[in-house]
């Protein structure tokens, strides 16, 4: 997830399909990262069914909510240093 987390940010200007590359290859570690990455995969797909673009606000808006959720989810599942 940790992974993941820092590709996002550096979506916006990329090529959408680039972007759903680098999804789509990584977190396969463990079913909730896998549901994690379908997920984005399928939001990713639906942007470029739609022909958009890296850099229009619904694409940020979407990337700046979902970056929020994921790292929300992972700092509720991250264990407290001993």
């Amino acid at each position: 997830m940790a992974a993941l987390l820092a590709q996002l940010p550096a979506a916006p200007g990329r090529p959408l399909a680039s972007v759903r590359v680098d999804v789509a290859r990584g977190m396969t570690s463990d079913l909730e990262t896998r549901r994690a990455r379908d997920s984005i995969v399928g939001d990713l797909d639906r942007f470029i069914q739609a022909q958009a673009t890296s850099t229009l606000p619904e694409f940020r808006t979407w990337l700046a909510a979902t970056i929020a959720e994921y790292e929300q989810w992972l700092a509720r599942i991250a264990r407290p240093a001993p």
